[in-house]
């Protein structure tokens, strides 16, 4: 074998090693832009933004431009994980995260969505192996782009909306009386996805659920 095709397959070799030296993704899903931090959509951005602080790299979100999407990076119990903020709008999450899946050669089973559901009471938990979309325009974005149902997820509540349309609801801030809960909402859904990271989701669905 030539060196220089040596070479270049060592190089190969190594690359795809740094691709798949991740144990977990973590993406959490929201709209891009400071007008829609605070609104119920964005449960998800937050989960994953206080997860990174958790981990002591909440200023380490950089942009990367292949995948359309703010990527950070951490370990939990020396087991390490990629954070992903989509930054492709909600609709089209599925653009962002089917290409981080095809660049680390992911297996689904290593993938976890965390997004909103307006389904839910408001700070109610659920986690799932898989299932459809359930009427969440992120993860129906998801599935049409990766070609399966197949991955995980966890859904947290943001109450059920009242007198008013789904799709206006979900852009509208929390009420001050739940975003004065939030933050414990979203510390448990943090320590409830490292709990999921070490154990697994079967166990973390009969521990959490």
């Amino acid at each position: 074998m030539k060196r220089s095709l040596q070479k270049k397959l060592i190089q190969q070799q190594r690359k795809k090693n740094q691709r798949n030296n991740f144990v977990k993704i973590i993406v959490g899903l929201g709209n891009p832009g400071k007008k829609y931090e605070k609104t119920r959509h964005n449960i998800g951005f937050r989960v994953v933004e206080e997860m990174a602080k958790s981990l002591m790299s909440a200023d380490k979100f950089k942009l990367k431009g292949d995948f359309r999407a703010l990527i950070n990076e951490g370990f939990v119990e020396n087991e390490k994980v990629l954070l992903v903020k989509p930054q492709s709008y909600m609709n089209n999450s599925g653009e962002s995260v089917s290409s981080i899946v095809n660049y680390f050669a992911l297996s689904l089973d290593d993938l976890l969505i965390v997004s909103d559901d307006f389904s839910l009471p408001f700070a109610v938990l659920r986690f799932r192996q898989q299932g459809s979309s359930g009427g969440h325009n992120g993860l129906k974005s998801i599935i049409e782009n990766i070609g399966h149902s197949r991955f995980s997820r966890l859904r947290v509540g943001i109450g059920l909306p009242e007198k008013v349309e789904c799709a206006e609801y979900v852009l509208q801030n929390f009420s001050p009386a739940e975003e004065k809960r939030n933050p414990a909402v979203i510390k448990k859904c943090v320590e409830a996805i490292k709990f999921y990271m070490i154990n697994g989701i079967e166990q973390t669905m009969n521990v959490y659920n």
